[in-house]
């Protein structure tokens, strides 16, 4: 039997482990906002009670601080208006 031979175009992998870094420090930026907020108890002018987040599922609230996190890493805003 044969193995086939299979090679990545030029840069995909390093494009990859670009990206997949990027999303790593996103998810640990939107953890750090959540648990900053957590540890002050959900101040009332903070984002994550405005939204009313503090009141829905984990799931709900990952999804909406990571997106923010991408937002701000990736644009450099400190209040994407969510």
């Amino acid at each position: 039997m044969e193995k086939m031979n299979f090679q990545l175009p030029v840069g995909f992998e390093t494009s990859l482990q670009i990206t997949g870094g990027f999303l790593v420090c996103a998810h640990w930026h939107c953890c750090l906002m959540f648990m900053v907020l957590r540890l002050f108890g959900f101040p009332a002018a903070s984002w994550l009670v405005e939204l009313e987040l503090h009141k829905r599922g984990f799931y709900a609230q990952w999804k909406c601080a990571f997106l923010r996190s991408i937002l701000q890493l990736g644009t450099g805003a400190l209040d994407p208006n969510l």
